[in-house]
């Protein structure tokens, strides 16, 4: 769960797999590649924000849940 804001240096990357779970819970996770795996889950609450330096994309089965935040 992420509550801060965080920024990923150099070519960081941040993986979620199958049966993981990524909250941003009000935090802002920066300049990450975010790879989600299927059988993921990922959350944002609270206003949190994904900044992706490589866009975002979700595979079939991984769970993207957004309820007040964005990823940009």
């Amino acid at each position: 769960s992420i509550q801060a804001n965080i920024e990923v240096m150099g070519n960081g990357r941040v993986i979620v797999e199958r049966g993981g779970i990524l909250i941003v819970d009000g935090g802002t996770l920066s300049n990450v590649d975010l790879e989600l795996k299927a059988g993921s889950y990922l959350q944002i609450i609270n206003g949190g924000v994904i900044n992706s330096q490589n866009g975002f994309k979700a595979p079939v089965g991984a769970v993207v849940d957004i309820q007040n935040g964005s990823i940009i």
